[in-house]
């Protein structure tokens, strides 16, 4: 899935029921645009965090925002601050 586009990607994570984590801001344009209630986004607004913090990171905020990531979202982290918004954007 490595040279997959955007657009497979959403596809493909919406029909499984998965969540995409991203640093990149097209997966939520992408969505705003097709007004799609999933899958939801989470972008990591912060480059350059280890394999470890970047773990501990997404766990919590999976477990935080479990309903709101359920239901189709997008949600952004940055300096240890999380904003979501649901879908349809």
């Amino acid at each position: 899935m490595a040279s997959a586009s955007d657009p497979s990607l959403l596809k493909l994570a919406a029909e499984e029921s998965r969540i995409i984590v991203t640093l990149d801001s097209d997966f939520h344009a992408l969505l705003a645009v097709s007004g799609a209630l999933h899958p939801s986004v989470i972008r990591i607004r912060e480059e350059g965090l280890k394999g470890e913090t970047l773990a501990r990171i997404i766990a919590a905020i999976a477990l935080q925002h479990e309903n709101a990531l359920l239901s189709g979202c997008v949600m952004s982290y940055q300096d240890g601050k999380v904003r979501h918004r649901s879908l349809p954007l």
